[in-house]
């Protein structure tokens, strides 16, 4: 048991009044001169006890009325059971975290689930009186700082200040705002202190062990869930490209994967698939409740250049969670330096521009092995090197800067190539194992080996191969490179004696591909297979979108950076947010180029970086797919597992939180015994008889 005003228990005291007030105010017996007492009637001893039995019961009362009424002001409580009494009726710090996250919009018939946590705040500041501090957090995820807000509990007009001022949702992350209820009740340590997590609770919501367990141990932790009711919604989980080598006036498929989140089927729902802006492909799907799906809608990118599109589902409980932006490139022209003999070049040039092609992908550049300059590599995104026997120290120390940079190289072998000079010159440099020797005889009439496996998950195949394709006719090889080992590389294309063909390195920003053999005829039938048209031509496409990041959009709060060497320093950098506000941008020299940043990506769509007023990349940016999980958190083991406690925001809530924070009061019960002792004392003082209280006098009592 506490005392919520224990300063009252000074008047203890006070209770010794009654007694001292009965001695001080005791008549003494007075002596009347008799010429004899034998005419006085005998008092009887029996009627003397009765009398002083009488005295002492009144005193005890009145002592105890006395008592009782200094207990009433120190107001007693009892704690509930597991709660420590410890600053119970002391001035209360409060801290509220209240969810934002993308989740608390869901809709329902009487409002969102962010509007029933409000009012859940609302009645939490109802319970704070005049020197209670308290403070509303918005967490704002692990990307943006947390948001703070006066608790007001005086001035009620001011109360909902912080429902008019709610952030953007961007996230569910607790970690910070419990570290700042850390602190704040670290900095409130001489007070009851209380902190409320007030959320859904849904999806993969955690509370932070080492936070959430310091703020239980010095103070009370409270987790107040608000649930929803049952609802019909489709979240979009994702959305891609089946293809990653993507060109003008050819089909693209836009995969989106959509899941029934909510708690009800839903039949014949539409998906839309917009494209720069205008209704590009539809599709309807039908999905019971946990079941999900994936959405294929295909469209033809009708030029080169920047693309937008966004995949929208039909309005539903959970708007936030129907929209999914993606942005990309599609090259212009991709510039391609080739460095061959004669033969080489004219197959390469041939299979990379073939006639009667309507829009060239490739501005191709064919240059001998002694013709070849600096300024052309450096100009150059794709570098094709095929049968190169001697290469210069200066140009191929370009060629290894400019794949580091971002560029990408691709290295055919031939009879003129030197394995040690390969090796030294570009292999080792960029990561790759060394050449240790070769393998078959140039010119054989039996084959060394032929090409017996491919990696069709790879991207350079998707959408290459039907489902029922028949067997695709892959190289004979006669004579090859032999690789010292495979660590670090991905191998696209295999021999049947498990020596590699095709393999894949990256290396700094670029990429390296490396053909084990070559194209002249006597080391292989390469040339003449169409799967060797098939790479050449998208290689490029592949490690340019690779280059560029290869991601179709990043999250909320994730930060815009743009290194790109062809950004000027200068001029006016600025990004177009999608409300279509700008923000004037600071750029700075890095090694890469010129860098650009932009923090600020709290609101889901694209964003347009421009120099100059021209736009040069677009940025999709959309919530985490993890908001999209709407299935509810064991409350009560959250709850056990940071020693924090589960409150329930119905019309109870109130009282819980003053039984808390107060305890139970056992004035009624106080203030009852105090008045049934002053009636007691009534009936007993006033039952005397009145010839008793006149001998009192006389007897000395």
């Amino acid at each position: 048991m506490t005392f919520l005003n224990s300063a009252a228990l000074l008047a203890l005291p006070l209770g010794a009044l009654p007694i001292l007030i009965h001695f001080l105010a005791r008549e003494r017996a007075r002596v009347l001169p008799f010429s004899t007492v034998r005419f006085l009637r005998e008092l009887e001893h029996s009627e003397i006890r009765r009398l002083r039995l009488r005295e002492i019961l009144l005193l005890v009362i009145r002592t105890l009325v006395v008592v009782g009424l200094v207990l009433l002001a120190a107001r007693p409580a009892i704690a509930p059971k597991g709660v420590p009494a410890r600053g119970m009726g002391s001035r209360a710090a409060v801290f509220v975290v209240l969810d934002d996250s993308y989740s608390m919009d869901l809709w329902m018939e009487e409002g969102s689930v962010y509007d029933r946590a409000s009012k859940v705040v609302e009645e939490i500041s109802a319970t704070m009186g005049p020197a209670d501090a308290g403070q509303v957090l918005f967490p704002r995820g692990p990307h943006f700082a947390c948001r703070q807000l006066p608790l007001a509990a005086v001035d009620r007009r001011d109360s909902a200040a912080w429902k008019e001022v709610r952030p953007l949702p961007v996230g569910n992350d607790l970690e910070e705002p419990l570290r700042l209820a850390r602190q704040w009740v670290q900095a409130h340590s001489t007070g009851r202190n209380e902190v409320y997590v007030v959320s859904d609770f849904v999806g993969s919501l955690s509370l932070p062990d080492s936070a959430a367990s310091e703020i239980a141990r010095l103070g009370h932790m409270f987790l107040v869930p608000v649930r929803r009711t049952r609802v019909a919604n489709l979240s979009l989980l994702s959305v891609g490209l089946e293809s990653q080598i993507v060109q003008p006036r050819l089909p693209l498929s836009v995969v989106a994967r959509v899941a029934n989140t909510g708690d009800v089927p839903v039949q014949e729902r539409l998906v839309q698939l917009f494209w720069n802006g205008e209704p590009a492909a539809q599709s309807t799907l039908s999905l019971a409740p946990g079941e999900a799906c994936q959405v294929v809608l295909r469209v033809v990118p009708r030029s080169s250049g920047w693309q937008r599109g966004v995949v929208v589902l039909e309005d539903d409980a959970l708007d936030e969670d129907n929209r999914l932006w993606f942005a990309f490139e599609i090259p212009d022209r991709i510039r391609v330096l080739l460095i061959a003999s004669s033969p080489e070049r004219e197959i390469l040039s041939y299979a990379l521009c073939p006639p009667g092609l309507e829009v060239p992908v490739y501005e191709v550049i064919a240059r001998g092995p002694g013709a070849v300059t600096p300024e052309d590599v450096r100009s150059a995104e794709t570098l094709v090197l095929a049968n190169v026997g001697e290469l210069g120290e200066r140009v191929a120390d370009e060629i290894v800067e400019r794949v580091r940079e971002g560029g990408c190289l691709v290295v055919v072998p031939g009879p003129d190539v030197s394995p040690r000079e390969l090796s030294l010159r570009l292999l080792e440099r960029l990561g790759l194992p060394p050449v240790s020797g070769t393998f078959g005889r140039p010119g054989s009439v039996t084959p060394a080996t032929f090409v017996s496996w491919m990696d069709r998950s790879h991207p350079l195949f998707a959408g290459v191969f039907e489902a029922e394709a028949p067997p695709v006719s892959l190289p004979i090889v006669y004579a090859g490179l032999r690789l010292a080992s495979e660590v670090g590389l991905s191998v696209i294309l295999r021999c049947a004696d498990g020596l590699p063909f095709l393999c894949e390195k990256a290396a700094g920003q670029g990429k390296v591909f490396l053909f084990t053999t070559g194209l002249d005829p006597e080391w292989s039938d390469l040339a003449r297979k169409g799967i060797f048209v098939a790479l050449l031509q998208r290689i490029p496409v592949y490690a340019r979108q690779r280059a560029d990041g290869g991601r179709l959009f990043q999250l909320v709060g994730e930060p815009i950076e743009v290194v790109d060497g062809r950004l000027p320093l200068g001029g006016v950098h600025e990004v177009e947010r999608p409300d279509g506000t700008r923000v004037r941008l600071v750029p700075e020299a890095s090694p890469g180029g010129t860098r650009v940043v932009y923090g600020e990506t709290d609101l889901p769509g694209i964003y347009t970086m421009l120099v100059d007023g021209r736009p040069y990349r677009l940025v999709a940016v959309n919530p985490d797919p993890k908001e999209a999980d709407l299935r509810p958190v064991d409350v009560a083991a959250l709850a056990s597992s940071v020693g924090a406690r589960v409150l329930g925001p119905g019309p109870e809530l109130r009282r819980n939180i003053a039984l808390f924070r107060r305890g139970k009061e056992l004035w009624p019960w106080l203030a009852g015994t105090v008045l049934a002792l002053l009636f007691a004392e009534l009936v007993i003082s006033k039952t005397v008889p009145e010839k008793e209280v006149k001998q009192r006098g006389t007897l000395g009592v």
